[in-house]
């Protein structure tokens, strides 16, 4: 998040402070999918996680009053939402709900030949299961890095773990995924080297 949105974040609380809905509406909308994605990462359901969000944000609405107390609101949300999925696979009535849910990483091409497409579906299709075989906390860590754009410090903070925990945790996803992709990135490059070849044969 830059300054801009800081700040604009910061005129938002204070707005929904002196009781401003529309403005506690924007920052739902702002905050909403992001949040919602993270749910699911624990409960797989769509329904519980809608159930989480709607709880944080009434409560949030309820408690406006407090609010420009909250130092960092982003990092305030996902922890609430931690706190809350966790309490809910504690629960006797969830307690068979798997953790996660897969995350895709889908790389994306466009104006390609059949065979290309098909080794880049193969490509998709093996990083899925790289990011899906390691631990859990390893892959919500790297959700939280690569999709929700968030600093080490703060994915530090909402999950109660050192930073030194969230780098180590980041490059063990890196070497898997490198480990993956190291044979599809040899063949394009193959490939590319196979066209220009049969360029420099033809002039």
């Amino acid at each position: 998040m830059n300054q801009d949105e800081n700040d604009n974040i910061d005129f938002l609380l204070l707005k929904i402070a002196n009781g401003d809905q529309k403005a506690f509406e924007e920052l739902y909308i702002y905050y909403y999918d992001r949040l919602f994605q993270f749910a699911r990462m624990f409960l797989n359901s769509q329904e519980l996680s809608e159930e989480v969000l709607s709880d944080i944000f009434y409560n949030l609405w309820v408690n406006k009053t407090n609010i420009c107390n909250i130092t960092h609101i982003e990092t305030y949300l996902y922890r609430a939402v931690k706190n809350c999925c966790y309490n809910m696979l504690k629960s006797r009535r969830f307690k068979n709900i798997q953790s996660f849910e897969d995350t895709k990483l889908d790389i994306y091409i466009e104006n390609d030949t059949p065979d290309k497409l098909l080794q880049y579906k193969e490509l998709n299709k093996a990083l899925d299961n790289a990011i899906n075989n390691v631990t859990e906390k390893c892959k919500t860590i790297y959700k939280m890095a690569k999709e929700d754009k968030m600093k080490q410090q703060t994915i530090a903070e909402i999950l109660n773990i050192s930073v030194n925990t969230v780098q180590n945790q980041l490059l063990i996803a890196s070497k898997k995924i490198q480990q993956t992709i190291a044979p599809f990135v040899e063949d394009i490059e193959c490939d590319k080297q196979r066209t220009i070849d049969l360029r420099i044969s033809k002039s």
